[in-house]
């Protein structure tokens, strides 16, 4: 059995995922190598153009009932924008795609790139968001980190987290804000 179908008919948190890989003696401390943990979870990762969908950033589908996460290189070239598309197809795994009972052809493409909640944005997108947040930048982590430099201005904070999570800032600065370390 592969490990991705231990969450058949489950939906699963960035949160509780974490939980899982820690109990399982697999975590994946930060910043998260988001690569190793889907190629752990045994889900093909494919990275590579498609000229027909030059504005998508990626998907996941699944074939012969088994999940691919697709990344389009070109509209993911700066490393944080990479993976946090990782993640957040990972979360439409989780979230939306594990839970049902029947995996047959499923897919989740973003139809194009939005990054604002005005711009073609619905809830399994928000979710999805989420999730690839929590996952990349978790809670407990993140308020370890924040105290150390929680006396610095806002700007410095938001650069120095982003790096230590590998993040972009406004990643982090929205991360920071569903928190409520930011206001």
């Amino acid at each position: 059995m592969e490990k991705y179908e231990a969450f058949k008919n489950k939906k699963i948190s960035a949160e509780e995922l974490h939980a899982i890989l820690h109990k399982a003696n697999n975590p994946f401390p930060y910043p998260v190598n988001i690569d190793n943990l889907i190629k752990f979870l045994n889900i093909q990762i494919e990275v590579k153009p498609d000229f027909t969908k030059m504005k998508v950033l990626g998907s996941i589908s699944i074939k012969n009932n088994k999940p691919i996460i697709w990344v389009n290189k070109i509209a993911n070239q700066m490393e944080e924008r990479r993976r946090f598309t990782l993640a957040h197809e990972l979360g439409h795994f989780m979230l939306h795609i594990a839970p049902l009972s029947s995996w047959d052809n499923k897919t989740f493409e973003d139809p194009e790139i939005g990054f604002n909640r005005d711009d073609k944005w619905d809830y399994q997108e928000m979710e999805a968001n989420n999730f690839a947040a929590q996952l990349l930048i978790p809670e407990d982590a993140l308020n370890v980190e924040y105290q150390k430099i929680h006396n610095l201005d806002t700007a410095t904070k938001i650069d120095k987290l982003s790096k230590i999570f590998n993040v972009s800032k406004i990643a982090m600065k929205y991360r920071l804000e569903s928190v409520g370390l930011l206001r």
